[in-house]
């Protein structure tokens, strides 16, 4: 997005010459007859605006009170008081006037062009620094193609050792298992790793609380009246897949009973079903997907440990969001798209409104992240989404955003390579890291880290 400058003069030959100045140094402008024109025109495009410059002498309604409405409808506008009052005493007023009502310079009409240009652009500059647009082009980077070849969204690199591991443990038909944390995605891996035309059943074995026999049932099959609610038998999924896939989400939630079935299941490929008098022959694939917790249960006894050692052969880590701030950004373009397709709505996120997601925790991952960007199509009516826009949403959720240099205190190497890869410059990692240049260079030489412009793979 381009902002505007806005020329404010109620003399047509002043409002035309500042015009052009401006144009011929590429800004785009738009022009007001007097103070209130400009009013209604910030008014009705608040967004379009970074600059105004304002004529001091005006009839009806001058320069002063002009920019203190200016101000009170777009507090963070740049306002330029322009004036030809010649004499001292006067053009004194004119600035202390001016910045009583809020306006940030007071520029001589008498002075060279070259200076209107210069603070013209310098606060330009501040204002599209602080107001950036996303730019959310559509264009993918050599990571996000990777990614996307399997269905997910992101760019980090860490990701993408994720999406290499998949395409590498897909051409077998070992079984997998897959572990992170909820909502990043594991169910999105556990199919990409599924090859072929045959059947891929999910079960999440969370969604059984309480019920264990039903899911034995599910699981290994039963016979009618075997327990209450059996009412006729049933062939479970290892059975009827014939050669498909099994994928176990939350499999550390089974019961010890459950786990020792499936332990035959995995090593004799035979299953006894729940009030059964013989068992079947089985031919499955099995993907199971699991907390960190996982491991936590085998010290304390409540997942075998012979069971994960047969499942711990093929282990595909997810890293959670927090860990991996560069998918951010192309999440949020992505769930962006989906949401103005479905409500036929369009929003546009500020670099730093990017940056401020960047800094939550995401304790529940992409799911989260999902979640949020519905309620902010639902909840905001504005089509410019900043910072203190997403301050109420996300601190729904319960935790506060800190800031990236804090973030980095844990897992430091790794997160800096992320921020660093494929950056063309030290300047453009600080950029990203929303750091000053020199402590950019400080990090880099503490982790030994060098940066080779535009190259995927870095560090010493």
């Amino acid at each position: 997005m381009k902002f505007k400058v806005l020329v404010v003069d109620d003399e047509p030959n002043s409002l035309v010459a500042t015009q052009l100045l401006l144009e011929s140094r590429g800004f785009e402008v738009e022009t007001a007859n007097g103070g209130d024109e400009a009013i209604q025109r910030v008014k009705g495009a608040p967004y379009q605006y970074a600059v105004a410059v304002v004529d001091y002498k005006m009839d009806y309604k001058d320069g002063a009170a002009t920019s203190e409405e200016l101000l009170l409808l777009k507090p963070d506008l740049f306002v330029l008081i322009h004036s030809g009052v010649d004499a001292t005493e006067e053009i004194l007023l004119a600035q202390n006037h001016s910045m009583e009502a809020g306006a940030r310079r007071w520029i001589g009409k008498d002075e060279a062009p070259e200076v209107l240009i210069a603070k013209v652009t310098k606060w330009y500059k501040a204002y599209e620094s602080l107001h950036a647009i996303c730019p959310f082009d559509g264009k993918l980077g050599e990571n996000e193609q990777l990614i996307a070849s399997i269905g997910l969204v992101g760019r980090s690199s860490s990701l993408a050792e994720v999406v290499r591991q998949t395409q590498k443990y897909r051409l077998t038909q070992e079984n997998v298992l897959i572990i992170g944390e909820t909502g990043v995605g594991k169910e999105r891996i556990a199919k990409a790793l599924h090859a072929g035309a045959s059947e891929f059943v999910p079960i999440n074995c969370a969604s059984f609380a309480g019920q264990a026999e039903l899911l034995e049932s599910t699981l290994f099959g039963s016979r009618k009246g075997s327990f209450t609610g059996a009412h006729e038998n049933r062939v479970g999924v290892f059975e009827r897949v014939k050669g498909g896939t099994v994928f176990l989400d939350e499999v550390e939630s089974l019961s010890l009973v459950a786990q020792s079935k499936l332990l035959r299941a995995i090593q004799e490929k035979k299953v006894f079903p729940v009030g059964g008098d013989r068992e079947y022959e089985v031919d499955f694939r099995l993907i199971a997907a699991s907390t960190p917790e996982i491991e936590e249960r085998v010290k304390n006894g409540t997942f075998r440990s012979d069971l994960f050692e047969r499942l711990n052969v093929l282990v595909i880590k997810i890293p959670p969001l927090r860990e991996r701030i560069e998918d951010i950004e192309p999440l949020v373009a992505y769930f962006c798209r989906n949401n103005e397709q479905k409500y036929n709505r369009k929003k546009q996120f500020q670099l730093r409104a990017i940056r401020y997601l960047e800094g939550y925790q995401w304790p529940r991952n992409v799911r989260q992240l999902e979640n949020l960007i519905k309620r902010i199509f639902l909840a905001i009516d504005k089509e410019i989404i900043g910072p203190l826009d997403l301050k109420h949403q996300i601190e729904k959720d319960g935790e506060q955003v800190r800031p990236l240099q804090l973030r980095l205190a844990q897992n430091e190497r790794e997160k800096l390579l992320d921020i660093c890869h494929n950056a063309a410059s030290v300047r453009e990692a600080a950029k990203r890291a929303q750091m000053p240049e020199s402590t950019m260079r400080r990090w880099l030489q503490k982790h030994g880290i060098r940066l080779v412009p535009n190259q995927p793979n870095i560090g010493a």
